[in-house]
């Protein structure tokens, strides 16, 4: 098993028939372990280069605060800390912590064009990219199809999205059931 702030997700409770197993599994729900101050291990953090943490464990405010203590003890042994904003809703419901969080303790940040968009609600995408650097050291924001651009500083990298041609011309020839053959092939 991995530490939960490498692995948030240790266990889930599935109720295989929901007539019979629902209500036990509704019950002891609330007492999974969540991420909290007490699995933070500063010799784990001073041992690692980069401390990557997710956005997406804002929903319990114990997993901020953790969150937090976290990204202190990396700053304290000379880490660096890297953050992702996990997706849309996550940045909607935490807007303000994540942007707090954000300028005081993130050093490499990761998100995709919606994302980045919705922190800072700006669509227009390329000044998210100034708005964010004076934030981070490094910001990595995918574009799908667009590719990708990775800034820091003043520098701003655009990464063109790999296009599959040999995905392509098979799909184009012999329709989307050939995804599957694809991807058993190769």
């Amino acid at each position: 098993v991995l530490p939960a702030w490498l692995a948030p997700t240790q266990l889930n409770i599935i109720p295989v028939n929901n007539r019979y197993h629902l209500e036990y599994a509704e019950k002891i729900y609330p007492h999974l372990k969540q991420f909290a101050l007490d699995d933070i291990d500063e010799k784990i953090i001073s041992s690692t280069k980069i401390v990557y943490l997710e956005g997406y464990l804002c929903d319990d405010e114990s997993a901020c605060e953790a969150m937090i203590k976290a990204a202190d003890l990396a700053h304290k042994h000379n880490r660096q800390v890297a953050f992702t904003l996990s997706d849309k809703s996550c940045v909607l419901r935490h807007r303000d912590w994540f942007l707090k969080f954000i300028a005081e303790c993130v050093d490499i940040l990761f998100a995709n064009e919606v994302e980045i968009k919705t922190l800072f609600e700006e669509e227009n995408f390329y000044k998210t990219l100034d708005l964010i650097k004076p934030l981070v050291t490094i910001a990595a924001i995918t574009r799908s199809e667009k590719g990708s651009v990775v800034g820091h500083n003043r520098i701003k990298i655009f990464v063109e999205a790999e296009y599959n041609t040999r995905l392509s011309r098979i799909l184009q020839r012999n329709g989307a059931e050939s995804l599957e053959v694809f991807k058993t092939k190769w």
